[in-house]
């Protein structure tokens, strides 16, 4: 994933990342309309996700890691009190 990402980037990285993670049939679920990413189906959208999970794992000071299946207002204040938690941290 980074490596697709490093040529679109140009060696500028995010300070922080927030990763929302849901299971890839809710996420699928919850999209109004499809998409081309979307209409790669459940196996790729777990694969994306596995992949992210790696990425926060390689580098848990970047990113912000929400559990984004609960109810909008509970992932809002988690994410509020995740990131004032790195800004303080940093």
């Amino acid at each position: 994933m980074r490596s697709i990402n490093e040529p679109g980037l140009a060696g500028v990285w995010p300070d922080v990342v927030v990763l929302l993670r849901v299971e890839a049939t809710v996420g699928l679920e919850r999209q109004e309309i499809q998409d081309r990413i979307g209409a790669e189906g459940v196996e790729f959208q777990a694969r994306v996700a596995a992949t992210f999970d790696e990425l926060a794992a390689a580098d848990p000071d970047r990113f912000v890691v929400v559990d984004g299946s609960q109810d909008l207002e509970v992932v809002i204040d988690e994410i509020e009190r995740e990131l004032d938690r790195w800004w303080t941290a940093t």
